[in-house]
């Protein structure tokens, strides 16, 4: 089991190692067929984001994680915070304790390093027991799609891949329309009750699907209404389907992230996929530059209708349980 040279709260990190871990984060991902790309605001993005790891870190964040989880005061707050790790070798090492839909507690891992068995045979151990309190079941990482890395931890057992980010030019996404789908903004008080009912029956059909692809709460749905990127599908009158979106500066873009695409019971399996993205996004074609989203790997449907809609898949998450 290795150790670091030290450790200390994300807040702490210098700029210099904050740079170098969103770099890292950066080689993750698979950047072919993807044309003018700006690594600087790719950067400052990513750099964002692994900042916003520190949000919570505030007297009212941290007390909540203690009653959640029943501490006591033998365990610091500072311990409840992101970690960043100094490796021996000049490495850094970030580990963020989170939770995921089904309520399962993570060791999210970010690292200078080549995410490999090799990596996680050598940190797996330390990791687990510095984060002892969170009694966490799974170590969450990013290895680079198609990597030999990627291929090692997928053969870990019972480790699986998960979130995969799936992404496109949004001039490369086939906008020929179904003229026979229109299209108007979702509205609350008219749709609301509808996508509720519509998504409860299809989890009496498909329980699996329930953290796969989990619904859409108000306030998501609110947010993306406010922001005129939420829409209904009407074919001949009656509600097809519903697409939910958010602006996104993923990877430096001007960009449009689609977060929910769901399709009414009466239509599911009927081919119209497809036709209710590219309509969507025909209506958004002069404001975004990119489309991405997050699909789950153990939804293969979602991942062909990205892939027929000319997204390909950038990035992916990977679960490895952490044993004993």
């Amino acid at each position: 089991m290795h150790s670091p040279l030290l450790h200390y709260p994300l807040k702490d990190i210098s700029n210099d190692n904050l740079r170098r871990l969103s770099d890292a984060v950066l080689q993750s991902y698979c950047f072919e067929g993807l044309a003018n790309f700006d690594k600087e605001a790719a950067l400052e993005n990513e750099r964002t984001d692994l900042w916003s790891l520190t949000d919570d870190d505030n007297p009212e964040s941290l007390q909540g994680v203690r009653e959640r989880r029943g501490l006591g005061a033998d365990v610091q707050d500072e311990e409840l915070m992101a970690r960043v790790f100094e490796l021996e070798n000049g490495g850094l090492l970030l580990a963020n304790v989170c939770r995921n839909d089904a309520d399962e507690t993570l060791i999210e891992v970010f690292s200078t390093e080549v995410h490999d068995k090799t990596f996680f045979d050598n940190w797996a151990g330390y990791l687990k027991q510095f984060f002892y309190w969170a009694n966490a079941r799974y170590f969450v990482c990013w290895p680079r799609v198609g990597s030999e890395g990627a291929r090692q931890l997928s053969e870990i057992e019972g480790s699986y891949m998960a979130d995969g980010f799936w992404a496109g030019a949004m001039k490369n996404i086939p906008l020929v329309q179904n003229h026979a789908l229109e299209f108007r903004p979702f509205s609350m008080a008219e749709d609301w009750e509808w996508y509720e009912r519509e998504y409860q029956a299809f989890l009496e059909q498909n329980p699996k699907f329930k953290y796969i692809v989990p619904i859409s709460d108000e306030e998501e749905l609110e947010e993306a209404c406010e922001e005129g990127l939420c829409d209904i599908a009407l074919y001949k009158g009656e509600k097809l389907g519903m697409v939910m979106a958010e602006s996104s500066a993923e990877l430096g873009f001007d960009g449009v992230m689609i977060s929910d695409i769901f399709i009414a019971s009466a239509f599911r399996g009927k081919g119209f996929a497809s036709s209710l993205q590219r309509g969507f996004l025909a209506s958004r074609n002069e404001q975004f530059a990119f489309v991405c989203g997050y699909i789950d790997a153990r939804n293969p449907a979602s991942f062909s209708n990205a892939r027929n809609q000319g997204r390909a898949l950038l990035r992916q998450e990977c679960y490895i349980p952490i044993n004993g």
